[in-house]
């Protein structure tokens, strides 16, 4: 510490190699090990052709796994590439511009790196060719091979689908960061005040890279299957380290203890967060148009305020006997919060309107739909107007968590009477019979949480559901 000012830094290092299967019993499908060329067909009713010469097939040549990787083989051991060489420097300083004064100016930085929790390796395990999942239609069953049909049996398998990684999977990491201060305005109370962010890459995001092109028509027959980027599967969704998000908000909060019985604060958040996903390993509806999914987080509260309190009731504390034991102990308490409404997304009319065998698709937005007249209320909590049908082939224009919903206005309030001096066995003192009066909600606010979000449905746009109403709950404690 010198002139005021105390400096810490640090550098991190962590190695992190990627989870992997004991017995390596398990596989992931590989882009660049697909051959094109050698690709299975499909019948007209997208039903994979077997292909000329009897069965069993080699492994390595099987045409039923074209694409696939084996640990320790065509992919490493934890199916994608680990990361060694992750450094993670932070940085903190506290400074106080007079020395014994009352203010303080605090700031840091720092690195940190994370790993997906194993899921992403559970999720791979229905994979062929360690585990399968048969689909069979019209078949008489009388085969000992489905594409060895010595009992006229009609092979009729289906593409599967996998669940694949990215081979490179970059380290997911984040860049978290905060300055601001504080300071005293007597021994009971302190402001401060501080901007606080956090910036995060390489986040995962589970998207099919076997999605067809979108088309304003439907496929000829077969379908969709005939006009993925690789033949003979069906979806492959892959997890991959390509997302960012990043969060920033202003934070200040007063604090007084100690006044006159009353202990106090009030804190204050004005905050932004904008993702592509609100989870890890979030599927994105749209491979072909990543970036339309950056908007709003699903958790993003613009503005925050909570104010608590305790105080204990001046009058008859100072009294004695009986007069005190009634009439005195008494404390009030409460918490007071204001939330701004979470955001939520407004999904498209029904059907595969792409023809691409995908979901998720949102409805198109045309206008405004947190203002207009007469919204907000049950019947119609958004500006219903402002969405309209997707055209054919398209996925909606409308972002992610565009439509806010009601925020919290709540209310919760204590009574508490302290009954001191009460005989308990080998006791000087006596314990304290603490009675209270507990109330949750007690102005009975009714605060919407749930909405009617899917386009076309006859209740779009009404709310819902509500969060619980007023709630008592009375209570005893014995303190000793």
């Amino acid at each position: 510490m010198k002139n005021g000012l105390t400096l810490n830094t640090g550098l991190r290092w962590e190695g992190m190699p990627h989870a992997y299967e004991r017995h390596n019993n398990a596989s992931v499908f590989v882009p660049g090990l697909f051959d094109s060329s050698a690709a299975p067909t499909l019948d007209a009713s997208g039903h994979l052709v077997p292909p000329p010469g009897s069965p069993p097939y080699n492994p390595t040549t099987n045409p039923y796994l074209n694409g696939i990787g084996l640990p320790g083989k065509q992919v490493p051991r934890g199916f994608v590439q680990n990361h060694w060489t992750l450094f993670e420097p932070r940085v903190g300083f506290a400074w106080q511009p007079h020395p014994g004064g009352k203010m303080v100016i605090r700031g840091g930085f720092g690195l940190f790196y994370e790993n997906v929790q194993g899921n992403d390796v559970y999720n791979i395990g229905p994979n062929p060719p360690f585990s399968s999942t048969p689909q069979i239609f019209n078949n008489a069953l009388t085969s000992t091979n489905l594409f060895d049909n010595p009992g006229g049996g009609t092979a009729a398998a289906l593409p599967g689908n996998l669940q694949s990684l990215q081979p490179t999977y970059p380290q997911q990491h984040s860049i978290q960061y905060n300055f601001g201060g504080e300071y005293q305005f007597s021994d009971r109370t302190v402001f401060s005040l501080s901007y606080v962010g956090n910036k995060s890459y390489d986040q995962s995001i589970n998207e099919n890279i076997n999605q067809p092109q979108p088309s304003a028509t439907a496929y000829p027959a077969p379908g969709v299957n005939a006009a993925r980027p690789y033949l003979g599967w069906a979806n492959i969704n892959q997890y991959t380290n390509i997302a960012t998000a990043n969060y920033n908000a202003l934070q200040a909060s007063l604090r007084m203890s100690g006044w006159h019985g009353l202990t106090t604060g009030v804190a204050y958040t004005y905050s932004h967060c904008l993702n592509f996903v609100d989870n890890d390993l979030g599927g994105i509806p749209n491979f072909y148009n990543l970036n339309s999914e950056y908007s709003n987080c699903g958790y993003d509260v613009r503005h925050t305020l909570v104010v608590n309190y305790v105080y204990s009731l001046p009058f008859f504390n100072q009294a004695s006997g009986a007069k005190r034991t009634a009439l005195g102990g008494w404390q009030v308490s409460g918490v007071s919060t204001f939330y701004s409404g979470l955001p939520f997304t407004i999904g498209a009319q029904s059907g595969d309107i792409a023809h691409c065998g995908c979901g998720g698709y949102r409805a198109n937005l045309i206008g405004n739909p947190n203002s207009g007249s007469g919204i907000h209320t049950r019947q119609e909590w958004f500006n219903t107007a402002a969405f309209a049908a997707d055209p054919a082939g398209q996925f909606g224009d409308a972002a992610r968590n565009i439509v806010r919903g009601q925020g919290i206005s709540n209310f919760d309030f204590s009574v508490y009477k302290n009954f001191a001096g009460i005989p308990l066995p080998k006791s000087k003192e006596g314990g304290t019979l603490q009675f209270r009066i507990e109330s949750y909600n007690i102005f009975n606010h009714t605060q919407f949480s749930g909405y009617a979000t899917g386009f076309g449905s006859g209740n779009f746009g009404q709310a819902t559901s509500a969060r619980l109403p007023r709630q008592l709950q009375l209570g005893l404690k014995l303190l000793f």
